[in-house]
């Protein structure tokens, strides 16, 4: 069961060292400027596409903390089955819409495995962060889901 928290929890840890190295990034452009007079070369694409990478990989986690917006205030004046049906189709369809996504950033990617992005960023790595992420986020709702049918949901509560 370790293994398969660590895996779950891939998205909290891949998040943060990303955040990480974009603060890096940017420090490094700053010092480098300020006291050298010397740019870092793409620094700024390299902040700009790992704050992409942070919202796509983090956002699975957000999700799995009930970290994401909800009406909870008007769902709570609803009786317990409509919040039930409601819940449960929100992650039902959370799921295949975020599964929809993923398939198609990943056709996208095949179909433009060649090409690169006009700041010659391979398409690959560009889609990477989108496939991932909406495939996590994908997989969480699923999980979720599965508990909520099983009763082992601890967010019903609202």
């Amino acid at each position: 069961m370790g293994f398969f928290r660590f895996i779950r929890n891939l998205d909290k840890y891949l998040g943060s060292a990303i955040l990480f190295l974009m603060d890096i990034v940017v420090v490094v452009q700053v010092v480098l400027r300020s006291f050298f007079d010397i740019p870092l070369i793409g620094a700024i694409e390299w902040a700009q596409y790992f704050l992409i990478v942070v919202v796509f990989i983090s956002a699975s986690y957000a999700t799995r903390d009930g970290e994401h917006i909800r009406m909870a205030e008007l769902q709570k004046m609803l009786p317990e089955k409509v919040q039930f049906v409601i819940e449960f189709g929100t992650r039902l369809a959370g799921a295949l819409c975020f599964a929809i996504v993923s398939y198609s950033a990943v056709i996208s990617t095949i179909k433009n495995f060649r090409n690169v992005t006009p700041l010659g960023m391979p398409i690959p790595v560009f889609f990477l962060p989108t496939i991932v992420g909406f495939a996590l986020l994908s997989l969480e709702y699923f999980i979720e889901t599965v508990q909520m049918i099983a009763g082992k949901d601890r967010s019903i509560g609202l």
